[in-house]
């Protein structure tokens, strides 16, 4: 289950319909930061019935992808990542 599917489970249908777009904001597991993602709420309906998130958030850079389904920042997935090579 993603960092998305959390915020999804406590937005209703009727919510999503009466918004063009939603801001999320989410922490990163690591390092605690915050980050806001606007986001379509037609993308955000398409998650929610079982789109890829690439299909439902083109627009969205891989780093904040990564957030909304890990909880973990660009930067900290970077640090793991170069930890793991070593």
């Amino acid at each position: 289950m993603s960092i998305l599917d959390d915020y999804l489970k406590d937005v209703s249908d009727q919510f999503l319909d009466t918004q063009e777009f939603v801001k999320v904001t989410v922490p990163c597991m690591t390092c605690k930061r915050e980050f806001s993602i606007t986001l379509p709420s037609q993308g955000l309906r398409d998650y929610k019935f079982g789109k890829l998130m690439q299909q439902c958030f083109p627009n969205l850079d891989g780093n904040m992808r990564e957030l909304l389904i890990t909880g973990i920042c660009g930067e900290c997935f970077d640090l793991m990542s170069e930890q793991m090579d070593d």
